[in-house]
């Protein structure tokens, strides 16, 4: 078994309150690889990217499609014909959120609070934007509530790209 997946197994036993993956080490050699094909992308994909990792269900109505085209073309993300927005690998969006800086990452919430529809989500968004709880590299949602660990969960297991890799 690789070290990595013991490193997590470890964090997810010692972990206080109920496990989340959002708690889970990112394997350092995913981070790099995941940093490297990121930083490579246009400018408006990296932002596009970060919009659609802090979403829990990332969709083109609220992230723009057209931006996103390199990283569909990098194997990162696809996109469904119903514009739902799945990451290549379930770890992928939490490496796109936490490489991002706080500040970034308060900027994306705001602009998030104010397109997102539903809201539970609208008032995560706008507590995260001015909150110093984006300054932990988590993504978001861990310091609000148990509903929003397990909505992560559920994010990161339903953004595979392909649901039988599940």
């Amino acid at each position: 078994m690789p070290r990595s997946a013991l490193a997590m197994a470890r964090s997810l036993a010692t972990s206080p309150g109920e496990p989340s993956v959002a708690d889970l080490p990112l394997p350092e050699a995913l981070a790099g690889l995941v940093s490297r094909r990121v930083a490579e992308l246009p400018a408006a994909t990296r932002l596009a990217l970060l919009r659609s990792a802090a979403l829990a269900r990332p969709t083109t109505e609220i992230v723009d499609g057209r931006a996103l085209g390199p990283a569909v073309e990098a194997g990162l993300i696809a996109i469904d014909s119903d514009g739902r927005i799945r990451f290549g690998h379930p770890l992928f969006a939490h490496a796109v959120y936490s490489a991002a800086p706080p500040d970034r990452r308060s900027d994306v919430h705001r602009w998030l609070s104010e397109r997102v529809t539903d809201p539970d989500e609208r008032t995560l968004h706008a507590a995260l934007a001015t909150s110093a709880s984006v300054s932990s590299r988590r993504p978001p949602g861990n310091e609000i509530c148990a509903a929003c660990r397990v909505n992560w969960v559920e994010r990161s297991v339903s953004s595979t790209v392909s649901p039988s890799a599940r």
